[in-house]
């Protein structure tokens, strides 16, 4: 059996437990750990059959995460280019809200 040790969850910061017993990250999350977690969503959902690959963490979603914490804007938009492609930011600046 494959095992696999999830940075995410390797610190309580940067995580909890739902309602539903699902991992959800916290606003301080670093970049890799978003990545780490997008990925990791999306190949499960991939095992289960499912034929949309949404990303779980998603422009918006890292938007407001890192604004609850008091980033600017600049500091958001120079991690989302580790995290998202050129296509997803541009997508996201066409649809942004504040």
């Amino acid at each position: 059996m494959l095992t696999t040790k999830l940075n995410y969850l390797s610190n309580d910061d940067w995580f909890y437990i739902s309602e539903n017993s699902e991992a959800i990250l916290t606003d301080i999350a670093p970049v890799e750990v978003i990545i780490e977690y997008n990925e990791n969503k999306m190949f499960g959902a991939s095992l289960r059959g499912e034929k949309t690959h949404r990303l779980y963490i998603t422009p918006q979603q890292f938007y407001e995460m890192r604004m609850r914490i008091g980033y600017t804007l600049e500091k958001i938009e120079e991690e989302m280019k580790e995290i998202y492609t050129k296509e997803q930011i541009l997508e996201w600046k066409k649809n942004f809200k504040k």
